[in-house]
């Protein structure tokens, strides 16, 4: 029954989008199953992503260059740098990674459309991204669906929102790691390592950053108490990171990041690169975020909840590249920038282990009454750390977001484009 009313109310669906997306998204998540919401939540991201005002974000960077040195490219000239890209240089015009040279050549020379460029790397993005919340989301829940279960959910979901899509290389490898991941480990089926693999192809950095996510697929029956043990240790070793830096410049792209990304005089003290302004966007970005999935990864170790046990094997594998990301994480904290990306990939597979924990009703104090006292204390405290983030989630919307994701969305198109911040301030 739910299916043919589905079939029925698409019409009218597009019919909402056409008008309002925003109230379109809201009757799509109250009214249909995965089966049309998917497809629509990716129109709605690359629609989003059409219409996003960028600004001076990395996201207004790249799709400059298309108009700078993508249009009418010859082909063996974009040819000869992606090889040289694929030998870690950096060509002159381009960012140095195979998927925005991709993407920038084909918006700027085979369409000859430059502004087409969003709306491929939007796709993309939305791709990985809503298939990545179907495979956690489209799950049978069990128990009560309280105000703990929902902030979870909301958590998971905020984590890595679509406002990043202004950033477009990074998060983007995130979330095609990510589901690459999560479905090797549900099916064992080899074409997803491929996929995981893909992930440096949409920034260098992740030639780093996902080996520990690699070794957690290698490491998947050690004893999960030796991780803890090496994660507890990195807190505290130092290593030599100006031979690490050296070997990290000995490439042109390398040495490129390396200057971008690396503080020689600070590290990554958090509380020295903090910006000035509100609480959420002090506290959000530079803290909660970077902080929240420690505390979490803290708050379901000394719970008792990490172990063989209590996990489902996806839980267990989530929870170890969590683990092995944190600890890379740490002990490379003298490059800030690489710090904070690394633990933001280990925030998505801690929160989303927690998200099926929480489908699964492992948390549901009503209908199991198993968690003790500290292990409610443990988990509010490490979920509520959050709320910084998520709000300033919100506020980030509020400044990417076209008004015309409000009603009618044809107008972002054309004419002068408005955020929904500065919309509202022209009232208030």
């Amino acid at each position: 029954m739910r299916q043919e009313n589905n079939r029925h109310n698409v019409p009218y669906l597009l019919t909402m989008v056409a008008i309002s997306p925003a109230i379109s998204l809201f009757y799509l998540i109250s009214n249909f199953d995965w089966k049309v919401k998917k497809p629509f939540f990716i129109f709605l991201t690359v629609l989003f992503g059409a219409t996003i005002l960028l600004s001076s974000s990395d996201g207004a960077v790249l799709k400059e260059l298309v108009y700078i040195h993508y249009i009418n490219l010859p082909f063996n000239q974009w040819l000869d740098e992606l090889i040289q890209i694929l030998q870690f240089k950096q060509p002159y015009g381009t960012k140095g990674d195979v998927f925005n040279h991709l993407v920038s050549y084909i918006s700027g020379t085979l369409l000859m459309l430059p502004e087409t460029y969003f709306y491929l790397v939007s796709f993309v993005y939305a791709y990985f991204f809503v298939n990545s919340l179907e495979k956690i989301l489209n799950r049978p829940t069990i128990g009560h669906k309280g105000i703990l279960f929902w902030l979870i959910i909301i958590i998971f979901v905020t984590y890595r929102f679509v406002d990043n899509l202004q950033s477009v290389r990074t998060w983007t490898g995130l979330w095609v790691l990510f589901y690459g991941t999560y479905c090797f480990y549900t099916t064992g089926k080899k074409k997803y390592l491929l996929i995981m693999l893909m992930a440096p192809l949409f920034h260098i950095a992740y030639f780093i950053m996902a080996l520990p996510v690699y070794l957690s697929i290698i490491l998947k029956k050690v004893d999960f108490r030796i991780l803890v043990i090496f994660y507890i240790m990195s807190f505290f070793i130092t290593i030599n990171h100006e031979a690490i830096v050296k070997q990290l410049g000995s490439t042109d792209i390398g040495a490129n990041k390396i200057d971008a990304y690396y503080d020689e005089d600070g590290g990554t003290d958090i509380s020295q690169r903090r910006v000035s302004g509100t609480f959420y966007a002090v506290y959000g970005r530079s803290w909660s975020q970077i902080q929240s999935p420690h505390i979490l990864i803290f708050a379901l170790i000394l719970s008792g909840f990490i172990t063989r046990k209590r996990l489902t094997a996806i839980e267990y594998g989530l929870f170890c590249s969590a683990l092995l990301l944190s600890i890379t994480a740490n002990l490379v904290s003298f490059i800030g920038a690489f710090y904070v990306r690394t633990m933001t990939n280990a925030g998505i597979y801690v929160t989303a282990a927690t998200a099926l924990l929480a489908m699964r009703g492992a948390f549901d104090i009503k209908s199991t009454g198993h968690l003790n006292l500290f292990q409610k204390t443990a988990l509010w405290i490490a979920l509520l750390t959050f709320i910084p983030y998520i709000i300033y989630v919100v506020a980030n919307m509020f400044q990417f977001t076209s008004a015309y994701m409000i009603v009618f969305p044809i107008g972002g198109f054309f004419g002068d484009n408005i955020s929904i911040g500065q919309l509202l301030k022209q009232f208030f």
